[in-house]
């Protein structure tokens, strides 16, 4: 596919709001290319969708006047990506709102983005660039005074962030408890063993994601692997590590026994205090996370997976980075963390470089082709009224137009593997039992 000379037509990103019955119209209308292993199309167009699509005119009014070649182009994305980009941001103890991009090296690495719409099913954005997305990313993150904290570790493994996060929820619940009783002169805000461990546990017990350690999980929890949900989670700390821990940040001068009280009571170091502090005091979460397809057969390709989190608490950004998530696999064990306070436009700069294509990459041609296992293909439409109908119908179902006997050729939706009936060879959907056309009984495996 030729990129089209009229792109430059677009100067700004175009919206269109589909219920899930008229992406079948869509394929058709633009004649996209035929969906490979990660496109989203198989599962918007699935035939289980009930509704009547709109009218092509009315569906596609607000992009009329472009070209149908550029329009093409701009969504070849969702045919054929090579890249998927989650945006998730929560506001304080909102639920996440949800973005997903795809872009794909055939169509400049431009991005389409998919996400819930309020009165329609999904809302298509694009074409949207790298600059579009960094602007955006300015103004989520703009809340902050660009004003660093200490970190008390740059580096942690995924245990040791999940410490850091209870002992910081545990500093939060100790400092609001200690306004409860009135004294004339406060003691010093210290936490126990006891109390670390039991802010997590009611982190894991509670969907109320003002518990720092609630509102990352989540984050982490929705990620998406090139086989589906990679339901990764914070692993869980246990005594011995958290005794160890203690340990460690005791040596880095991070916590510090009490005298006046009893053993075990730690209060935080002035630099972790700052950090504790703020992080409990979070205005936004924003979330980045990038599957990359880099290489690979076909069938197999291999993928770079890597996750940007933003936590702005209006006085610094705490960022975490990691990489190497496609081997988390359900588990972040050997999952590193990066942690950084950043300034504001530190921030966009680091932003920047994660939001750069992965350069000089091997992507075999047959990943950008349908799969090669057979599979159910993406529902025609009729020609007349754009009813989706099943391969094979010889009548639509709507308004009852003789459907022609290819297709393929009259909408432009590429064959995929199907099998067909021994009688009558007419293609029928793996699984069905009995032929749709003459009625055959077929093989159990047909």
């Amino acid at each position: 596919m030729e990129k089209p000379p009229t792109l430059g037509v677009f100067g700004s990103s175009r919206s269109l709001l589909l219920n899930l019955p008229e992406f079948p119209v869509l394929v058709s209308h633009y004649k996209l290319p035929a969906a490979n292993l990660i496109s989203p199309l198989p599962d918007l167009c699935s035939p289980g969708h009930k509704g009547t699509p709109r009218q092509p005119d009315e569906m596609f009014e607000p992009i009329k006047y472009l070209a149908p070649g550029t329009v093409q182009w701009v969504l070849t994305p969702l045919a054929i990506p090579d890249r998927i980009l989650d945006i998730r941001i929560a506001l304080f103890n909102a639920a996440p709102i949800v973005s997903r991009l795809y872009s794909s090296r055939k169509a400049d690495n431009l991005f389409v983005s998919i996400k819930p719409h309020m009165e329609y099913d999904r809302e298509l954005v694009f074409p949207v660039s790298k600059d579009d997305l960094l602007v955006w990313l300015e103004l989520q993150l703009q809340f902050s005074s660009s004003f660093t904290y200490p970190e008390p570790w740059q580096e942690l493994s995924a245990v040791q962030l999940a410490f850091l996060l209870a002992l910081c929820d545990a500093y939060k619940t100790v400092f609001i408890r200690s306004f409860l009783p009135r004294v004339d002169e406060p003691d010093p805000v210290t936490v126990t063993l006891a109390d670390i461990l039991e802010a997590q546990e009611a982190a894991l017990k509670s969907a109320d994601r003002r518990w720092i350690t609630t509102a990352v999980r989540e984050f982490l929890g929705l990620m998406i692997h090139i086989g589906g949900r990679s339901g990764v989670n914070l692993p869980v700390i246990g005594v011995d590590f958290a005794q160890a821990e203690i340990a460690r940040y005791m040596k880095a001068g991070h916590l510090r026994p009490v005298p006046e009280k009893a053993d075990g009571h730690y209060e935080l170091g002035s630099g972790m205090s700052l950090m504790a502090g703020t992080l409990f005091n979070w205005i936004s979460i924003l979330s980045l996370h990038d599957l990359q397809i880099v290489g690979g057969e076909a069938s197999a390709p291999a993928g770079v997976e890597e996750l940007l989190l933003f936590i702005t608490t209006g006085s610094s950004i705490w960022l975490l980075a990691s990489d190497g998530l496609l081997e988390a696999k359900g588990d972040l064990s050997p999952v590193r963390f990066g942690l950084r306070s950043l300034q504001n436009i530190d921030s966009l700069d680091v932003a920047n470089e994660f939001l750069q294509p992965i350069p000089e990459v091997n992507i075999p041609d047959g990943f950008y082709l349908p799969p090669q296992k057979a599979q159910p293909r993406l529902p025609q439409v009729c020609p007349r009224c754009s009813t989706p109908v099943q391969p094979g119908t010889l009548y639509c179902t709507h308004c009852g137009m003789k459907l022609p006997a290819d297709q393929e050729e009259a909408v432009g939706q590429p064959a995929a593997a199907l099998q067909t009936c021994p009688k009558c060879g007419t293609p029928v959907q793996p699984g069905y039992a009995f032929c749709t056309h003459c009625g055959m009984k077929l093989l159990e495996k047909g």
